[in-house]
C-alpha cells in the first residue's frame, strides 16, 4: 500500500527528512508492516533538504493484507528513539 504524506519543516534550519524521521505502520495484527516494496515513486529517501516552513509530499510503502488496510496506523519518530507519534490513514 502506498501512503502519500506531506512533511513540513517546522525547525530553524534546512533538513533532509529521511535523516531525521522514521516512519512505520502497524495494523490490527499488532506487527510492524514491512516497508520492503521495491522501487516507489517519490520515495522518502529521494528528498533533498527542506528549508524551514517548506513542505514536501512523498510516498511511503507498506506491505499489508487488503483486510488490514482499514486498521493501518502510520507512526513516526525521530531517529533518536523518542516517543512515537501516530497518524491515522485515510483515503
Amino acid at each position: 500500500m502506498i501512503v502519500p504524506a506531506t512533511l513540513e519543516n517546522a525547525g530553524i534550519a534546512p533538513e533532509a527528512p529521511w535523516l531525521s524521521v522514521d516512519l512505520a505502520a502497524v495494523s490490527d495484527s499488532n506487527v510492524e508492516a514491512s516497508s520492503d516494496c521495491g522501487v516507489v515513486p517519490k520515495e522518502f529517501d529521494s528528498l533533498d533538504d527542506v528549508f524551514p516552513g517548506g513542505k514536501a509530499t512523498i510516498n511511503f510503502c507498506f506491505v499489508v493484507l487488503t483486510k488490514q488496510v482499514d486498521t493501518l496506523v502510520v507512526y513516526a519518530k525521530d531517529l533518536f528513539d523518542q516517543q512515537p507519534v501516530a497518524f491515522a490513514t485515510s483515503e
